[in-house]
């Protein structure tokens, strides 16, 4: 009879593993172990990684350095160093008067990612700076945000200062809109027209020392202006008066052809129906 003794294994082999960016000492693979040996497991994450846990025969582990007694259960086992990626958050927003590019809106971004975001400034705005976290950083329309950290990143933009459009005229006429100074809008258009007095004929604009015949005009505000309504005066003409009449004869009251007028030196000889008369006069007194 033979007689055999059974012996317990001294050594068991483990795999080490790595789920993520990073690595672990002992490094990947299968290892053997001596039974009862007390062993020290180390994750290290890789750059923007950071480790998590330990994952060992359906528990987890959150010490790191892990040290564990190697004992027969763990005989075939594996034990996973889990990594997970650093990530911070980006506030994007931004003040009435414009947007961004992105959007505004909170994004989630790796541990040291940059990322450019652009003003887009509304009509009638411009854009004026950056704030991040709260402190003006940047007038540039663009900017990058390295993520180091969570940050806000605010757009802030101001309203285009309004342009003017002073009117004026020069005797003679005025003007709709009336004499005076005008607020508008960058990149708006004013009309204006120049209406003549009495005797009066307009002439042209003077437009920021321009000379513009058109009427009316329109102004395009890109910038203060100056706008002179120029008017020019027209003589009247001159004034005539008209004398005439019918000679008759008193008695029978008939007319009298052939007849001879005179008014202080002028004279006309009556027609056959006894008419005369004196035309162009310079308007005063005469004796007939």
């Amino acid at each position: 009879t033979a007689l055999f003794a059974v012996t317990s294994p001294t050594t068991i082999s483990m795999t080490l593993a790595t789920v993520g960016g990073g690595s672990v000492s002992p490094s990947t693979g299968p290892h053997t172990f001596n039974l009862g040996d007390l062993v020290t497991f180390t994750a290290t994450p890789a750059s923007g990684y950071a480790f998590d846990h330990w994952m060992f025969d359906g528990a987890s582990y959150a010490a790191n350095p892990l040290m564990l007694t190697i004992d027969l259960s763990m005989n075939g086992k594996t034990l996973t160093a889990v990594f997970t990626a650093i990530t911070y958050a980006l506030a994007i927003s931004a003040s009435s008067g414009g947007s961004t590019s992105p959007v505004p809106s909170t994004y989630t971004l790796p541990q040291g990612q940059t990322q450019q975001v652009a003003a887009l400034p509304s009509t009638g705005h411009l854009f004026d700076h950056w704030e991040l976290d709260g402190v003006n950083i940047s007038t540039t329309n663009t900017y990058a945000v390295t993520m180091n950290a969570n940050h806000a990143l605010n757009a802030v933009f101001t309203p285009i200062p309004p342009v003017t459009l002073t009117i004026s005229a020069t005797p003679g006429g005025a003007t709709n809109p009336s004499v005076g100074t005008y607020p508008y809008a960058q990149g708006q258009s004013a009309q204006v027209t120049a209406l003549h007095e009495t005797n009066y004929r307009f002439t042209s604009w003077s437009l920021d020392g321009a000379s513009r015949p058109e009427n009316p005009i329109t102004v395009y505000m890109d910038q203060n202006h100056m706008l002179q309504a120029i008017f020019e005066y027209v003589p009247p003409p001159p004034v005539t008066a008209t004398i005439a009449g019918t000679v008759f004869d008193s008695i029978n009251s008939q007319p009298i052809p052939a007849a001879t007028v005179t008014m202080d030196g002028y004279a006309d000889i009556t027609e056959t129906n006894g008419a005369y008369a004196f035309i162009s006069l310079t308007p005063q007194k005469y004796t007939l």
